[in-house]
C-alpha cells in the first residue's frame, strides 16, 4: 500500500500541475526583477559619487551583477535534482533551463565589469590589496566563462565526461562561494537592515541545495541495489537488472528513468542516466536495456551478479500515466529510445488495457537490440497493439528513403486518430525531426510528448 501511495502522489491532474508551474515561473521572475531592482532602492556609497549617464550606467552594472548572482542561486537549485520540480517540470526540462541561464549568467558577468568601467572611464583594476573584493569578483568572472564554454562546447573541446563533470562541479561550488565573498565586501549595501537579511537568505538557500546535493551519495549508499542480471541484449547492448535488499524498491511510473552508480572496481564510478525498461506493476527487479555509446557505457558488461549499484530516481514525466486518458497511443522510438516505450508497454499489458496502441520503431539493424520474442508477447496480451519496425541499414536504397521520414510516418499515422497522444523518444536529432513532422501533419503540440534528456 505505501508503494502504491507513493506511485499515486507523482501523478497530479494537469489542471493543478500548471497552476503550480507557473507560480514557480511567477515567483522566479519577480524574485529577478527584485534582485535588479535592488540597487536603486538601497545605494551604495559609490552612486552617491556619480550623476547622470555615470549613474545610470554604474547603477546598471550593479544591477546586472545582482542579476547574475540571483541566476547563480537560481541554477544551484536546478542542479540539485530536487523532486517537487521534476514533478512540476521533468527534469530534462530543469536541465535545458539550467543550460540557458547558465549561458545568461556568462552574459551579464560580461556587462558587469564592462559597464563599471564605463562608469569609472578606467579599463583596470589597480594592483592593491584594497581592490581583493575586486580579484574575488574577477575571479567569479573568469570560472563563470570557462564553465559556459567548456559546457556549450564540451565534444568540441573532446573533453571526456567524467573530466568535464569533475570541473563542473567543483568549479560550481567556488562560483558560489567567491561571489557571496565578493558580494558582502565590494561595498557596503549589504552589511545591515533588508540587503543583509536578504544576503543571508540567499547564502542559505543555495549552502542548503549544495549540501544536500554533495550528500546524496551517502544517502544512496544506506539502500544499495544488487546486480542480479548482466546479459547481452544485442550488438553493443546490455540488459542489467538490479534488485533492493530491502524488497521495497521505489514507486516509478512507467517510462521514467534513474542515475545509476556502480559501486565496483570493474568499472569507475561514475552517475549517469537511463531510463527503467521494467514496469512498476512488477516490483521485484528493475531493468535498464543500456546502448555502449562510450568508454563507460562499453564496459557495463563487466558487472557480475551480486556488485553493488546506487539508484538516485525516478525521474522524468514522459510516461502516459501523467497526461490524460485518450482513446489511443502512438509510441514512436528510435533505436535505444524504445526503452521507455517497452516499461509502458509492459505496464499496459498488465493493466489489461485494450485501447489501440501504435508502436513505430526505427533502428539500424536487427541485431542491434533482440526483442523479437518480448514485443510478440506484448502483442499477444495487448490486443490493440499495432507494431511496425523499420530498419535503416537494412536497405539497398539511399540514405534518405531509409529513415523514418514524413511521407512514412503520414502513411503510418494514417488510420489514427486525431486525438491520439504520442510519444517520442530516441536520439535528438530524430526527436527535433519527428516533432517537427506531426506538427506539420497538424497534430496539436499538446498531444506531443517527449523526452530529451543529455549532460
Amino acid at each position: 500500500m505505501a508503494t502504491k501511495s507513493k506511485h499515486n502522489a507523482a501523478i497530479a491532474s494537469p489542471e493543478r500541475r500548471r497552476i503550480l508551474g507557473w507560480g514557480v515561473i511567477a515567483g522566479a521572475l519577480l524574485g529577478l526583477a527584485g534582485a535588479t531592482a535592488l540597487p536603486f532602492y538601497f545605494e551604495s556609497a559609490s552612486i552617491l559619487y556619480k550623476f547622470g549617464w555615470e549613474r545610470l550606467i554604474l547603477l546598471a552594472a550593479h544591477a546586472m551583477g545582482l542579476a547574475a548572482g540571483y541566476l547563480l542561486l537560481i541554477q544551484v537549485l536546478l542542479a540539485a535534482r530536487l523532486k517537487v520540480l521534476d514533478r512540476l517540470f521533468g527534469l530534462d526540462l530543469l536541465f535545458k533551463i539550467h543550460r540557458a541561464c547558465g549561458i545568461a549568467i556568462a552574459i551579464t558577468v560580461l556587462l558587469h565589469p564592462v559597464l563599471i568601467f564605463l562608469s569609472d572611464d578606467r579599463l583596470f583594476i589597480p594592483f592593491q590589496l584594497r581592490y581583493w573584493p575586486e580579484f574575488v569578483g574577477l575571479l567569479v568572472w573568469v570560472l563563470l566563462v570557462a564553465t559556459a564554454v567548456f559546457s556549450c562546447w564540451r565534444a568540441r573541446f573532446r573533453i571526456a565526461f567524467h573530466r568535464w563533470w569533475f570541473f563542473h562541479r567543483n568549479a560550481a561550488v567556488l562560483i558560489f562561494a567567491a561571489f557571496w565573498i565578493h558580494l558582502y565586501f565590494v561595498n557596503e549595501t549589504f552589511r545591515h537592515g533588508v540587503p543583509l537579511a536578504i544576503f543571508w537568505g540567499g547564502l542559505g538557500l543555495g549552502a542548503l541545495a549544495m549540501i544536500w546535493s554533495r550528500t546524496r551519495f551517502l544517502r544512496l549508499q544506506r539502500n544499495p541495489f544488487s546486480v542480479s542480471v548482466v546479459e547481452h541484449a544485442g550488438k553493443d547492448t546490455v540488459r542489467l537488472k538490479i534488485e533492493s535488499p530491502s524488497g521495497n524498491p521505489p514507486a516509478y511510473l512507467p517510462g521514467q528513468f534513474g542515475f545509476i552508480t556502480p559501486l565496483s572496481s570493474a568499472l569507475a564510478q561514475e552517475e549517469h542516466p537511463f531510463t527503467i525498461a521494467s514496469t512498476p506493476s512488477r516490483p521485484e527487479a528493475l531493468e535498464f536495456i543500456i546502448r555502449a555509446g562510450g568508454d563507460w557505457t562499453g564496459q557495463l558488461d563487466r558487472l557480475q551478479p551480486g556488485d553493488k549499484v546506487l539508484l538516485d530516481g525516478p525521474f522524468g514525466r514522459f510516461s502516459y500515466l501523467l497526461h490524460p486518458a485518450a482513446d489511443e497511443i502512438v509510441l514512436i522510438a528510435g533505436g535505444i529510445g524504445i526503452t521507455p516505450m517497452l516499461s509502458m508497454l509492459r505496464h499496459l499489458a498488465d493493466r489489461k488495457d485494450h485501447r489501440r496502441i501504435k508502436l513505430i520503431w526505427s533502428n539500424r539493424s536487427r541485431d542491434r537490440l533482440d526483442l523479437d520474442r518480448e514485443l510478440s508477447r506484448l502483442q499477444s496480451r495487448l490486443k490493440g497493439l499495432d507494431i511496425h519496425r523499420i530498419f535503416t541499414g537494412e536497405s539497398d536504397v539511399g540514405d534518405a528513403d531509409r529513415r523514418l521520414n514524413r511521407s512514412k510516418l503520414e502513411a503510418l499515422l494514417n488510420d489514427c486518430s486525431p486525438n491520439a497522444r504520442i510519444y517520442v523518444c530516441g536520439p535528438d536529432r530524430m526527436i527535433v525531426d519527428m516533432v517537427r513532422h506531426l506538427i506539420a501533419l497538424g497534430t496539436p503540440k499538446r498531444l506531443i510528448h517527449s523526452e530529451r534528456f543529455s549532460l
